[in-house]
Formats: structure tokens, C-alpha cells, sequence
């Protein structure tokens, strides 16, 4: 579950409460996790059922479209019982038009919902030249936004900019907005020095500055700096080491090839009981953003970085959340 943070927590939490919590997800789909979950089974107390179609095709990014789809059709037929459904339903924009689910399931069995946006489509793939403003597609999925926002419960984002797009687009619906900042886990993640680190010691980056990118490797994300910065930094005592995937992954490969650099180390995903030792392996944790997605996703991987108690370089517009989090909190540099 991509942003999953938010979703576990607001979870576990409710169950507190002592009320009863059912999941319908997808199967976990990072790299280095390609077993299959159980189909069904009771966590904490949560019942979680599963479906495979999130699994379809996760490399191209018209078959992750067409698994979306197929995955919101399981989820209407897994959900058509009442019984299924409880009393509210919380769903995710992952995929992105999961929300129309919620809207449907409102409209056969009168069940409320809320929405929890993570990234903001069709807004995402416009900004980044994916799609065009006039596209059938466009107008299409920002009318079911429209739909499906009016009649929600309450609209969840996690960010003061996210929320701001999203009342400037509709400002009926300023009303029902939420900000639920993203976090990390802080037991499992805390500051460790590079010398006690086994995961620096096993790269050898324990003698070096090392400078970490850990994470999504994606189309919203401004690797292209970073690269920059790699080839200028080229013969300095600087270790680059990227720890992710994504669709600029090969992009980055490239790019190290072509210039023969030897500072960049890539590695897959790490499990999750790895990351207190990936995160705490540098001297300088990077988290940037291209200018133009700004108020339409979050770089949720700087709460790891906080955690971590690591330095913190954002490659950024001026008015990120980071960097008004860094400026609010007197933190370091701006």
C-alpha cells in the first residue's frame, strides 16, 4: 500500500475505538517483496482481503490503468454485500478513480464515505505533459472528481497545498477538508551513527559522506538535479546511493553510464525491517519534487528522513511543505 502510513495508522487507531474495521486491498507491491500475501486474514484485529489484479502489469503505465480498473470491478463485487460495507467506507485515490467505487456503493446502499486523496489526477498527468486539458479522459475524470468529492463525508489530503488546489477547484468544498500530514514510524526509525550501521558497513559508506535517495523514483520526483549534482561532485569524496525504483530509475542507470561516473550506488527496496539501517546510512538524506506537482502529491519520504534524524537537502519550489515545515520549526537552512 503505497502512502501507507496514513492508512495503517488511521486503522489501528480505530480499532482502539473498539470498532470494527474491514480492508479491501491490493496485493503489497514494492520490488523486493514478490510473494503474495494470504488472500484474507485478520491483523491486529482488522480483516483484510486482498485481489491480485494490482499485481497485473505494474511496470508499464497503461497496464498499471487497466489493473486500476480491473481492481475497482473486484472491489464493486467484493463489496455488494451490505454486510461487506459497515457503517462507512474510507477509500484511497490509489488507484487514482477508486473513489467512483465509493460513489457507486452510496448510491446502491446509501453507505457515506470519505475520501483520502494521496496524489491529485488528472491534475499529476497534466502537469507532466502525460495528458492535455482538452483530453476526453481529462474532462472525464475531473467531472467524477467533482461527483464524487460533492457527495463525500469528508475529503482527506495531506497537505495545507493539496487543500488549497482542491478548494481553488471547488471552493464549495472547502468546508469538508481535512489536512492529515503523513508520518513514519519513529520506534522503528531513530538516528544510528554510520559506525554502528551494518547496512554502511556492508556498502562501504562508513568512510565516506554519503548522500541517499530512498525511495520513488518517479515522474513527479527532480532526479535530474540530483544527477547533475552526482557528475559535479564526480571526483570529491561523495558517495551517491539511490535505494528505490520507478519509471526514471533506467534514466538515472543511464545517465551514470554515459558519463562513466563511479560515485552512484542503486539498490532495490529494502523490507521493512531494514529501513531503521538504509535510512541511517548517510550524512544527507535528498527529497525533492519537480516545481510543477507541487499541491498535487507529497513527498512522503521526508517524515523516514526526520525519523532518521539524518540532514535533509529539498530540491523544491520555495513554497513545499518541507520547507515551510523546516522554516516553522527552526530548522537548519532555507
Amino acid at each position: 500500500m503505497r502512502h501507507g502510513a496514513t492508512a495503517r495508522r488511521t486503522v489501528h487507531r480505530t480499532v482502539k475505538k473498539e470498532l470494527d474495521v474491514q480492508i479491501f486491498a491490493g496485493q503489497p507491491g514494492y520490488a523486493f517483496d514478490q510473494e503474495l500475501a494470504p488472500s484474507q486474514e485478520v491483523s491486529q484485529g482488522v480483516l483484510i482481503r486482498r485481489t491480485r489484479t494490482s499485481r497485473l502489469w505494474p511496470q508499464r503505465l497503461r497496464g498499471r490503468a487497466i489493473a486500476g480498473i480491473l481492481y475497482c470491478l473486484r472491489a464493486i463485487v467484493k463489496l455488494r454485500l451490505r454486510s461487506r460495507l459497515g457503517d462507512l467506507i474510507l477509500v484511497t485515490t490509489e488507484p487514482p478513480y477508486l473513489m467512483v467505487v465509493a460513489y457507486i456503493l452510496h448510491l446502491l446502499y446509501k453507505k457515506p464515505y470519505i475520501c483520502l486523496i494521496y496524489d491529485l489526477y488528472p491534475d499529476v498527468a497534466v502537469k507532466l505533459g502525460v495528458a492535455k486539458e482538452k483530453d476526453a479522459i481529462v474532462k472525464l475524470w475531473r467531472w467524477l472528481n467533482r461527483l464524487t468529492w460533492q457527495k463525500a463525508e469528508a475529503i482527506i489530503v495531506l497537505s495545507e497545498s493539496m487543500a488549497k488546489v482542491i478548494a481553488d477547484q471547488q471552493p464549495a468544498l472547502a468546508g469538508k477538508i481535512e489536512v492529515v500530514h503523513n508520518w513514519a514510524d519513529g520506534v522503528l526509525i531513530q538516528p544510528r551513527a554510520k559506525a554502528d550501521n551494518w547496512f554502511a558497513q556492508r556498502h562501504g559508506l562508513e568512510q565516506t559522506f554519503t548522500v541517499l535517495y530512498s525511495g520513488n523514483m518517479g515522474r513527479c520526483h527532480d532526479l535530474e538535479t540530483v544527477m547533475e549534482a552526482a557528475l559535479l561532485l564526480q571526483q570529491e569524496a561523495v558517495q551517491f546511493v539511490f535505494i528505490g525504483a520507478g519509471a526514471k530509475a533506467p534514466v538515472c542507470q543511464e545517465f551514470v553510464q554515459r558519463h562513466q561516473l563511479t560515485n552512484c550506488l542503486f539498490l532495490p527496496f529494502q523490507p521493512k525491517p531494514v529501513l531503521p539501517f538504509s535510512l541511517t546510512a548517510c550524512d544527507l538524506s535528498l527529497v525533492s519534487i519537480l516545481p510543477q506537482v507541487e499541491g498535487l502529491v507529497v513527498p512522503s519520504k521526508f517524515y523516514g528522513c526526520l525519523a532518521a534524524g539524518t540532514a535533509i537537502a529539498a530540491i523544491c519550489p520555495p513554497f513545499l511543505f518541507a520547507r515551510n515545515y523546516c522554516r516553522s520549526s527552526m530548522w537548519g537552512h532555507h
